[in-house]
């Protein structure tokens, strides 16, 4: 799943402060090659209740929840925080650039990675991890 007010389709125009939310096909394309039944969860907004239901939607149905975005210390980037209250974050950030926000946890038996919601860094913390 995506995190972001700022996410639009990339089937709609965007406007200005906007952007596509891309990850989510990028990581579809990069999961595509291991052998994962992938569900998408969509796009969830900056509102730490909205991304606490679908954190707790996701863990459990799934083995791995991957979001991207929301890992940062921006005021609307709550997904660490949310992290910590239903599970917890085993490591936050790492020494590489692009991809330094990332998070690293579980929620109940469900692994958590949040990786940044820059595309380049999506990748490259992807490959790595």
């Amino acid at each position: 799943m995506s995190t972001g007010d700022e996410l639009v389709s990339i089937k709609k125009p965007i406007k200005i402060s906007q952007v596509y939310d891309s990850n989510r096909y990028l990581l579809y394309g990069l999961l595509k090659k291991y052998p994962v039944e992938i569900k998408d969860y969509g796009v969830v907004k900056d509102k730490i209740k909205s991304i606490e239901k679908k954190f707790v939607e996701a863990s459990l149905n799934c083995d791995v929840l991957i979001t991207t975005g929301g890992v940062s210390v921006g005021d609307a980037d709550y997904v660490k925080e949310v992290l910590e209250k239903l599970g917890k974050v085993n490591f936050w950030k790492i020494a590489v650039k692009p991809g330094r926000p990332l998070a690293y946890g579980k929620i109940k038996k469900c692994i958590f990675f949040g990786l940044p919601g820059n595309p380049v860094s999506v990748v490259v913390t992807f490959n790595l991890l």
